[in-house]
């Protein structure tokens, strides 16, 4: 009972086995299934929000350039044609049925600012800080929708749709702008939904929200930290997902708007809603993922019971098999031909084969006792064999370790002298480097002693140039001082011709006074005379200004000719000094030249004698080099000898463990022909039992 027990416990195992594993993989069909359903479904939602996002868009901008076509009637009027302001405000205020009635209100204005309305009103405050004013008349534009401000005469929020007024001659003298209410776009988008929790928001240029789920939130901005205002301000159609406080992401896509001043269309999926469809299709597969998996698990599940009957009566029959006195000629009875059947044809053979294993042994267990018992004698022999080699192969050891020792002795003292003679070697080629480079600098020092010769010779030459040049100065200097008094004694003459001039002026103006005064004693008759005594009288008076200049102008010259005959005295004196001095430099530079060729003579010496010195140099540094070169073939020989008896050393080392590994196996094999005796001994008793 217990047996059986045992048995539907490995089929149950087995079932639960295959149930698991089947729905292990169910389980990751599912998901993988549910991953690939909702990134499926996130890129159809966000290919579609992108659409949704562009028709949008341009639906509102065709719908904003539509409020464009309203204001064109007023722009091509004919009134606007002429260019006359006073026509175009004139015909405004006659036809205000024109307007839309979406318009809160409209007006024409011109480059002043001032704003005249359909309805009468007039408005002096002026627009020229709105943007649509800028559009027009800074900018050049001839349309522009603007973002939404407040109303300055109503209080309300409005958008301006703005049209240039143009005449004939392509002028632009102002434009009309028609203020659309905001409900009326509010309310456009008030009841635009994507799905069920997805929603459109608009926002303008500046980022006034104008249309969103929130109501709460219109006519005010975003959260400068969220995302979706960084989206806004790209101006590129693009999708983000953004966290939210509620665990429930928002798939945000934007896409401009075009002929607006940056206005942006948003459509917003919550990720909840995305995954929807991905959940409930997960819940589908993963129901008829468990009931393919129940189907499956009970038809292996029956599989496997019948199996194992089939199993269990094989079983029954090996196990009397191995619970008799091991008959090895009992055969089981083969029925049918299936897979089970056959696993019992394969186990009759493997008996029979058994069969003739057994018997086989039976005949070689004598065999292998005789055998094992001369191997054992064998070993014995071999492991004293063994124990006299390795007492020689000790003696050899000691030996090649003294041998070794010696030749280190040896290699040391070699290394040593070698050492000494490398630092002999190197002494002397020091001292050849010396005597090399003291030549040269002896050769170089004859070299600039004869460059200082040559240039002594040059600078006695040149100095006697100098005073020769010098002594031609000073006479020069002579002959200059000469003129200069010679021009000083003329000066002298100068002013005291001068000093006459004067003289003869002031007689002449006396006497053109004296005129004067006759010629007014003669009344008429002495009127010509008059005007002769005066001219002579300004001549006289000119004459005297210009000797006193002069006068003036000599006496500088004087004293300038004086300053400079100082000077050429000075400069005389400074020649001749200039002349002594040169004397002197040119019979030091004669000593020099005297004291340069007798070192020339002897630097000449020295450099033979150091020539001497290198060619001896050269001659002990060969011999030493020759003795350094036997030196290292003595060294390589008891390198030679060294690695010699280091692999001799390696060589009886490995013997000797090659013994003492032999020593090992031998005493192991001892030990295993026991082993082996007893196993021969133990099969045997084991081979008996079967009955063959």
């Amino acid at each position: 009972m217990k047996k059986a027990l045992k048995k539907e416990n490995l089929a149950f195992k087995l079932g639960l086995i295959i149930l698991f594993l089947i729905f292990s993989l169910m389980s990751l069909m599912v998901f993988v299934t549910v991953k690939t359903i909702d990134k499926t479904i996130s890129e159809d939602y966000e290919a579609l929000t992108k659409e949704i996002a562009v028709s949008r868009s341009t639906e509102l901008s065709k719908w904003l350039s539509s409020y464009l076509l309203d204001l064109k009637v007023y722009a091509t009027s004919e009134a606007v044609k002429s260019g006359d302001s006073e026509k175009v405000i004139s015909w405004l205020q006659q036809n205000p049925q024109l307007r839309n009635k979406d318009y809160d209100y409209m007006f024409f204005c011109g480059k002043d600012g001032i704003t005249y309305r359909d309805t009468v009103l007039r408005s002096t405050d002026g627009v020229k800080d709105r943007e649509y004013y800028k559009a027009v008349f800074e900018e050049g534009k001839t349309s522009y929708i603007g973002n939404i401000i407040n109303s300055r005469t109503t209080g309300r929020y409005v958008l301006p749709i703005t049209l240039a007024a143009v005449d004939r001659n392509g002028r632009t003298f102002g434009f009309f702008t028609g203020m659309l209410g905001i409900s009326v776009i509010m309310k456009g988008f008030s009841n635009i939904s994507i799905g069920n929790s997805g929603y459109v928001f608009l926002t303008d240029g500046t980022g006034i929200i104008l249309a969103h789920k929130n109501k709460d939130i219109l006519l005010s901005k975003f959260n400068p930290n969220s995302k979706v205002v960084n989206l806004i301000k790209s101006g590129k159609l693009k999708t983000l997902v953004e966290d939210t406080s509620d665990e429930d992401r928002l798939h945000i896509t934007c896409a401009p708007v075009q002929n607006t001043t940056g206005w942006t269309i948003g459509i917003v999926i919550p990720d909840s809603q995305k995954k929807k469809a991905a959940n409930q299709a997960g819940k589908v597969i993963l129901i008829l993922d468990i009931l393919i998996g129940i189907s499956i698990y009970i038809s292996v599940l029956a599989s496997v019971l019948r199996i194992t009957r089939e199993l269990n009566k094989v079983g029954k029959v090996v196990e009397h098999v191995a619970s008799g006195d091991a008959d090895l000629t009992h055969q089981i009875e083969v029925k049918h031909n299936n897979e089970i059947d056959r696993v019992v044809i394969s186990f009759n053979k493997f008996i029979g084969k058994l069969r003739a294993i057994v018997i086989s042994i039976k005949e070689a267990r004598t065999d292998l006792t005789k055998a094992g018992s001369g191997m054992m004698n064998e070993l014995e022999n071999s492991n004293m064999t063994i124990a006299e080699i390795s007492n020689h192969i000790d003696n050899i050891n000691e030996q090649i370790k003294k041998q070794a020792s010696s030749v280190e002795g040896t290699a040391s003292a070699v290394t040593e002298i070698s050492q000494n003679i490398q630092s002999l070697n190197k002494m002397i080629q020091e001292q050849s480097e010396d005597v090399t480079r003291a030549s040269s600098s002896i050769e170089e020092m004859i070299g600039n002693i004869n460059a200082v010769n040559i240039s002594v010779n040059k600078m006695s030459e040149e100095f006697l140039k100098l005073e020769t040049d010098a002594k031609s100065g000073i006479e020069m200097n002579s002959e200059s001082n000469m003129k200069i008094r010679h021009i000083a004694e003329q000066s002298e003459m100068l002013i005291d011709a001068n000093t006459i001039i004067q003289d003869i002026a002031a007689q002449t103006n006396l006497l053109a006074m004296n005129a004067s005064i006759e010629a007014a004693h003669a009344g008429e008759a002495g009127k010509g005379f008059s005007v002769v005594a005066d001219e002579i009288r300004k001549l006289a008076e000119t004459s005297a200004a210009q000797s006193k200049k002069i006068r003036n102008e000599l006496q500088s010259i004087q004293k300038g000719i004086t300053e400079v005959a100082s000077s050429s005295d000075r400069s005389e004196q400074s020649l001749a000094s200039v002349s002594d001095r040169i004397n002197s430099t040119g019979e030091l530079i004669t000593h020099i030249y005297n004291a340069m060729t007798e070192q020339q003579q002897g630097s000449k010496q020295i450099l033979v004698a150091l020539r001497s010195m290198n060619e001896s140099t050269s001659e002990v540094m060969q011999s030493s080099d020759q003795m350094n070169k036997g030196n290292q073939e003595i060294l390589r020989e008891i390198q030679n000898l060294q690695e010699s008896t280091a692999d001799i050393k390696d060589a009886m080392d490995g013997i000797n463990t090659g013994a003492n590994a032999i020593t090992s196996a031998s005493t192991e094999l001892v030990s295993i022909s026991t082993g082996l005796k007893k196993s021969i001994e133990k099969i045997g008793e084991e081979i008996d039992l079967f009955k063959v």
